[in-house]
């Protein structure tokens, strides 16, 4: 499919992106997230008005009753009464049905929007959303595993003219990119050599900021994100979560304080390429033993063709070790998912003694099977030093998840950094003259 060029409207003509670490709190954290920006204005330079710190408010908590502004902002009801009937009538607020002083109040999708494009092995989610958080628009398509970087993101591109063309081509606020592969965070650049070659030569940054100028774009490798997800389902006491992601490649999302820990330009997490054996398989990399190479999708696969059961998929050979019928149970397919657990459990080992977490999460098609990830927690709990065990819980995906429910974190995380939130508002009141 061939890229098609396609009109959005925009809010101003600057290019403006801010690579800048978390600001915002996150959702799992209620009573932090509702202080609201009467608290924090002292970072706003630009969100000073009345009218500026009522879209702020609103796009960051989602709609709002006018009491609870003048609550979470502390000014009077006059004051948030006098600030939202200017912007009901600039167009830039509207009241739910039914219509009053009692009805909830939302930013409409004609001031602007948020998009989220999703890239997994085996599929890709556009979303649409209102700059208040609903979403108006998506689509969601199956993608090869085989199938080239520059092509995902040219059907992407279609794609986002076309969801966008459902809702009538509204200006782009803000964008967030989840891409499967190792990405610069700041540049947008594909690295890592040939273990990144099905995505090299796209930078994803450039391409969708020629779509949308203006707006602000934030790329994240999708297992963070997806880590991301999991650590929002704990409570705060477990501030300190790594979610390992098994597919083809390994991944590692290191999630502090409601933070993914990018490291200096996003590489920090590249687990499938830390080495368990220095005279082990030799790897894309150009290193030997990386993990990958042992616990990755293609690498399981080529193991188990050795097995009496011959598992088609990863699917398979996890369901040839649960079966209780003696008959279709594979004595082969529980040992080599125990030895894969060994591998990731090693691996981890280390990770502990460096990032000493709360939580580890293991995500994946091998998670499912209970004999890998008790063999991980067998081995860290015998390797890893006490001061790295002692309160340490490790388990399988805590919250389940697909293509859509990482689009729409994807959303999520604009909505809850300040820099992103700035900026939107920024954009309207140059538009609007606030």
């Amino acid at each position: 499919m061939q890229s098609q060029v396609c009109t959005t409207k925009v809010l101003s003509n600057e290019t403006h992106r801010m690579p800048a670490p978390y600001q915002a709190s996150l959702r799992y954290n209620r009573t932090v997230q509702r202080v609201g920006f009467n608290a924090r204005c002292s970072m706003f330079t630009g969100v000073t008005s009345s009218k500026e710190r009522v879209l702020a408010q609103i796009i960051h908590d989602g709609p709002l009753y006018r009491a609870d502004l003048a609550r979470v902002l502390g000014v009077s009801r006059t004051t948030i009464t006098n600030a939202t009937q200017a912007l009901v009538l600039a167009g830039l607020l509207a009241e739910e049905k039914p219509h009053g002083l009692k009805a909830k109040l939302y930013v409409p999708q004609s001031v602007g929007v948020m998009v989220s494009v999703t890239f997994t092995i085996r599929s890709t989610a556009v979303f649409i959303s209102t700059l208040d958080g609903a979403v108006v628009s998506s689509q969601v398509y199956a993608t090869e595993p085989s199938e080239l970087g520059i092509k995902r993101f040219e059907t992407a591109e279609v794609v986002l003219c076309d969801v966008l063309g459902d809702v009538g081509n509204p200006p782009i606020a803000a964008m967030h990119i989840a891409v499967n592969t190792q990405v610069d965070t700041q540049s947008g650049e594909v690295l890592g050599g040939e273990a990144s070659r099905m995505w090299q030569g796209v930078n994803l940054l450039k391409g969708f900021s020629r779509l949308a100028p203006q707006a602000s774009i934030i790329i994240e490798n999708t297992a963070r994100l997806i880590g991301l997800m999991q650590a929002q389902s704990y409570s705060c006491e477990r501030r300190n979560l790594a979610y390992v992601h098994v597919s083809f490649g390994v991944t590692l999302g290191h999630i502090l304080d409601g933070h993914i820990v990018h490291g200096s330009r996003g590489g920090a997490g590249e687990l499938g390429h830390v080495s368990i054996d220095p005279h082990g398989l030799p790897c894309e990399c150009g290193n030997r033993g990386c993990l990958m190479q042992y616990i990755g999708e293609e690498a399981v696969m080529e193991r188990a063709r050795v097995l009496s059961s011959a598992p088609g998929s990863v699917d398979e050979l996890v369901g040839n070790s649960s079966k209780s019928d003696a008959a279709f149970y594979d004595h082969g397919a529980v040992a080599l998912l125990d030895d894969l657990g060994e591998c990731l459990g090693r691996a981890l080992v280390t990770v502990c003694h460096i990032l000493d977490p709360d939580v580890i999460v293991i995500g994946g098609k091998l998670a499912f099977s209970d004999i890998f990830v008790d063999a991980v927690k067998r081995v860290v709990l015998q390797r890893a030093l006490p001061l790295t065990t002692s309160n340490l819980e490790i388990s399988a995906v805590h919250v389940p998840f697909d293509v859509r429910s990482i689009a729409e974190a994807g959303i999520d995380v604009l909505r809850r950094r300040d820099d992103i939130i700035r900026r939107c508002v920024e954009l309207i009141s140059s538009n609007y003259e606030l």
